[in-house]
């Protein structure tokens, strides 16, 4: 075993530069004994222990991941059942139902602002979950109906602001608030970076976002509307209007959605 570690040593150095090449070896070896045992399950498993104890962690984890996902179903169990204790096991298992829950709950959740998104051609801030970032491309009026069939694509993009939603009513925090963040924006007396700063949103603001009509505030951002905000009860008429949104890596306002008349309320 050992002439045929030295051997694949040589040729997994020879076949990346990677910080990991000189483990390559040892994955390569122990996918080999696994297979070995897979075949015939009654051998001792402490040579698989053995390659473990050579790895550092992060080779480790991917070797074991790797060589884990390579065996049968049935193998794969009767590997944990003789590596681990049932209490080990029982901890491990939890440990994936509860990850395998929480993303289902962001799957929910999201899917239930789509919807809504969808039939209201609006985000209803107070449907955005405590903990998400809500991402928004302002644009001048004139390049708004443009950007909403870009996307965050856009580089005419005069401000991106960035919020964590609280769960509270539609309040949000600011994270960040950029002018021109794609240097794409012709910049004129209309919008500068002096308009900006007198709209700009100080990081760990709380805010809502959404529409003013008068006295009255809306927490819904809508494609091609006003970017208006109201802080500590103050409601704040902004100059810019909506082309896109996003949590994550979700948009939220697909091409398809027609716009709203720039400077105008929800329908």
């Amino acid at each position: 075993m050992g002439q045929a570690r030295h051997s694949a040593e040589g040729e997994g150095a020879g076949a990346t530069s990677e910080p990991s090449a000189p483990y390559l070896a040892l994955a390569r070896e122990l996918h080999a004994a696994a297979q070995r045992w897979a075949a015939q399950p009654d051998d001792p498993v402490e040579s698989l222990v053995e390659i473990f104890d050579h790895m550092p962690n992060e080779a480790l984890r991917r070797a074991v991941e790797a060589t884990f996902q390579s065996l049968p179903a049935e193998q794969r169990w009767a590997v944990l059942s003789r590596l681990f204790s049932d209490d080990q096991l029982r901890d491990a298992l939890e440990h994936e139902r509860a990850v395998a829950v929480a993303a289902a709950r962001v799957v929910l959740r999201r899917a239930v602002l789509i919807e809504d998104v969808a039939a209201r051609h609006l985000i209803d801030t107070r449907l955005v979950h405590a903990g998400d970032e809500l991402v928004v491309g302002l644009f001048r009026e004139r390049d708004v109906r443009a950007a909403i069939d870009k996307g965050p694509s856009s580089t005419s993009c005069a401000r991106r602001v960035a919020l964590q939603a609280t769960g509270e009513d539609g309040v949000l925090h600011a994270i960040g608030d950029v002018f021109n963040p794609f240097n794409g924006l012709f910049v004129t007396a209309e919008y500068d970076d002096r308009a900006w700063r007198d709209e700009r949103l100080e990081p760990h603001t709380a805010v809502r976002v959404g529409a003013a009509a008068g006295a009255a505030f809306e927490p819904v951002v809508y494609p091609g509307g006003r970017f208006d905000v109201e802080v500590a009860g103050a409601v704040r008429p902004g100059r810019l209007h909506v082309g896109w949104a996003t949590i994550g890596d979700l948009a939220l306002f697909p091409s398809a959605i027609n716009p709203a008349s720039p400077g105008g309320n929800p329908p």
